[in-house]
């Protein structure tokens, strides 16, 4: 599957896109375990008090994982999974 990262947390990791392997991680929380295992830098952005942040959004194929089953969302090998930060405007 393909991890596509985005602004700060893209600039923490030094990587636009990761490739993983369904073996490596079968649901959205094994994935969000694997970044901060692989890119410990990535914690502090992505986790809130051991919590996903709020601020940031993961799609699945295009779909919010908070309106599918969240955490447990279960990955397939040619998903494209985007983590997006907070994006504000004015």
């Amino acid at each position: 599957m393909k991890i596509r990262l985005f602004a700060t947390l893209r600039e923490r990791v030094g990587q636009r896109e990761l490739n993983i392997s369904r073996d490596d991680a079968n649901s959205i929380q094994d994935l969000l375990t694997l970044l901060v295992k692989r890119f410990p830098e990535a914690k502090e952005l992505l986790f809130r008090n051991g919590e996903l942040s709020s601020f940031y959004h993961i799609l699945v194929n295009g779909k919010n994982v908070r309106q599918l089953d969240g955490k447990i969302t279960i990955l397939k090998d040619d998903d494209i999974i985007a983590i997006l930060p907070p994006i504000g405007g004015g």
